[in-house]
């Protein structure tokens, strides 16, 4: 894949697999599996809206290994109930396909597993659909999903540096802001406070202003103001 390809494919595996090549952080394949869960948040079980929790603290470091490893555990096991018992139908794939993108999301390995709870999630939202639209739905997700790896991960054919001046107090209260809200409205603001502190990067501004731009908890640009990684 070279960077033209990057920036224009909507085939998420593709993508996940060139970020593979490179040394991305947990928190980042965390959030990444957090932001494709999110649509499916009244499926999930008890014990995966307590595996989302656990997920969401450990990307902010607020959660042990140990932890994790007992929700991922958790989750799993409710696998079963889901059609137990119950007639077959796309209903009930949507619940067991979401359920077990929670458990594989809460997985420690996230770097081999993070690709099972995205397709996962691509799975229930096709069978959320009906027959009729299951097409349309499969090449929208798939559209959404490579745009969240894109604004996540950034672009690895590009290095960015970031000028610690570019951090003013109004472009880190606007990134906390959006950050902690997950309401990313106003990233062109964003741009402006870091253009008036000199940045002059067009990869940053540009990512910032581009209104067809997915953003998410874990947006690159975002994680450089906060100097996350």
């Amino acid at each position: 894949m070279n960077e033209a390809e990057w920036l224009t494919c909507d085939d998420v595996r593709r993508l996940m697999e060139q970020v593979q090549q490179w040394e991305a952080p947990a928190r980042k394949w965390q959030l990444l599996a957090l932001a494709c869960l999110h649509p499916l948040a009244s499926h999930l079980l008890k014990e995966s809206r307590d595996a989302v929790s656990v997920i969401e603290l450990a990307a902010e470091g607020e959660c042990s290994a140990a932890e994790l490893a007992r929700a991922c555990k958790a989750v799993t096991a409710t696998w079963g109930q889901i059609e137990n018992g119950a007639e077959i139908s796309r209903s009930s794939h949507v619940r067991s396909c979401a359920n077990i993108a929670a458990s594989f999301a809460a997985h420690p390995e996230y770097r081999r597993y993070a690709f099972i709870a995205v397709s996962a999630c691509a799975d229930a939202l096709r069978y959320a659909a009906t027959l009729e639209e299951e097409e349309t739905v499969i090449s929208e997700t798939n559209r959404r999903h490579s745009a969240l790896v894109r604004d996540i991960f950034g672009n690895p054919f590009r290095a960015v540096s970031f000028n610690p001046a570019w951090r003013t107090d109004t472009a880190l209260q606007l990134a906390r802001q959006m950050y902690e809200s997950r309401e990313f409205s106003a990233m062109p603001i964003l741009a402006d406070a870091l253009q008036d502190a000199g940045c002059d990067n067009d990869d940053i501004l540009n990512h910032c202003r581009d209104t067809k731009a997915t953003h998410v908890r874990g947006c690159w640009v975002v994680d450089l103001v906060l100097e996350k990684e």
